[in-house]
């Protein structure tokens, strides 16, 4: 999953708010270190994944996961749909000159080092052509949204905030 040129920059940037001990804050949110389930009740709010409870799956769409499993033609004709934790390639610079806005008063600009994740996290370029700079942090493999998150929730110590 990491082989595109995208992904072999070394250090992504994300935002997101720190926590009381300099960390940043683990928790569901668009600026925290985790991703957003859908809300069956709020089928228009923003989600990353489209798991709902901790028991339901992540990874590759139920669809892109079949089609893979019988080799379909489909497959090479569209992107698969990934889902992951938002990150960019681009420079903190970049970031905040596009984002347009200032930080809130919690919110620090994050780098990590994608050479370094966790067995079953990898990085993928986002497959819609909006930004170019926009990466994913997706699971490798199959696993429920439970396993997701605390997998996410591991690299908390790799995170570095960009001054």
């Amino acid at each position: 999953m990491s082989d595109s040129p995208d992904a072999k920059r070394p250090l992504v940037i994300r935002l997101m708010m720190i926590d009381d001990e300099g960390k940043p804050k683990i928790g569901i949110g668009f600026d925290k270190l985790g991703v957003r389930p859908r809300n069956p009740n709020e089928p228009t709010k923003a989600h990353d994944v489209a798991a709902v409870g901790p028991d339901d799956w992540v990874g590759l769409s139920w669809i892109d996961r079949w089609l893979a499993r019988i080799g379909s033609w489909f497959m090479l004709t569209r992107p698969p749909v990934y889902e992951g934790l938002s990150c960019s390639k681009a420079t903190r610079d970049e970031y905040l000159r596009r984002r347009g806005r200032p930080l809130e008063k919690k919110q620090r600009i994050w780098e990590l080092d994608n050479r370094h994740l966790p067995n079953g996290l990898g990085i993928v370029p986002d497959p819609l052509p909006n930004d170019p700079d926009h990466l994913l942090l997706v699971p490798t493999c199959s696993m429920t949204l439970k396993a997701f998150q605390e997998l996410l929730h591991s690299t908390q110590p790799m995170w570095r905030m960009v001054e």
